[in-house]
């Protein structure tokens, strides 16, 4: 992938969304969703995620974060079996919160080198063509149960294949990440068709939850899933509502 032209299209998004709301009629665009997640699913609307800090937290209804904070602790890095992410030139890590009180260490990665693609590719089934990739962990129970996982960041995908990346557990449980990239009543015009809006997670073949990453973000959870998948989710969630600010702060420095 030619870097300078991925982060020149990736410095226009905003434009280009804000195009977009013009298009569908000046009205707030939101994602299609999943017909699974119509019934029995709660709906969150995010906040603290424009004008994002490493002071600020995201929440959403009763989830919410800790401050974020550049980097990984040594005792994150070690839980982190998969790759100890000594390449990686951006680092972030939160506590991720959930309305029971329950929380998990939420640790991030982004901009590696080639050469850890092999490593990921070793252990995710999902192939990682791109360099532009985000590499996440989600420790719950203090580190004793850990889901890994990993989203591809083309610039445009293929209605016909959405899979975008998945998470994976020590048990060998997986949840698979799709994109979304269709937006609710309207038509996408061409220069916009193949963007990526949102993502839906499925497990063992059911949707069970969803997050949209334009506008200020929302996210969308299954009410009958254990309390450790939603945990997960809203730690996959809040990674990737606020990635590309990230990405942003990073390349800027």
């Amino acid at each position: 992938m030619d870097t300078k032209n991925s982060c020149i299209r990736k410095s226009m998004f905003p434009l280009l969304l804000g195009m977009l709301i013009f298009f569908i009629g000046c009205s707030v665009p939101q994602i299609k969703l999943p017909s699974a997640l119509s019934t029995d699913t709660s709906m969150y609307t995010v906040k603290g995620r424009y004008g994002f800090s490493w002071n600020k937290v995201i929440t959403y209804g009763e989830y919410k974060t800790s401050k974020f904070s550049k980097g990984w602790t040594t005792t994150e890095s070690n839980s982190s079996d998969v790759l100890q992410m000594k390449s990686a030139k951006q680092k972030f890590n939160f506590i991720q919160f959930t309305p029971d009180g329950t929380q998990a260490e939420v640790v991030c990665a982004g901009q590696f080198e080639e050469s850890d693609v092999n490593v990921l590719n070793d252990f995710f089934s999902i192939g990682l063509s791109y360099k532009n990739y985000f590499y996440g962990s989600v420790l719950l129970d203090k580190g004793m149960n850990i889901w890994n996982f990993v989203v591809n960041n083309p610039d445009n995908i293929s209605p016909k294949n959405l899979d975008m990346g998945e998470a994976k557990n020590d048990k060998g449980e997986v949840i698979k990440i799709k994109g979304i990239l269709q937006v609710e009543g309207q038509n996408i015009p061409k220069i916009f068709q193949g963007s990526v809006y949102g993502y839906e997670f499925v497990y063992q073949g059911n949707t069970i939850g969803a997050v949209s990453t334009i506008n200020a973000g929302a996210v969308w959870i299954k009410n009958g899933i254990s309390d450790d998948l939603k945990l997960v989710l809203a730690g996959m969630s809040t990674s990737l509502l606020v990635r590309d600010d990230l990405e942003e702060q990073g390349s800027n420095e």
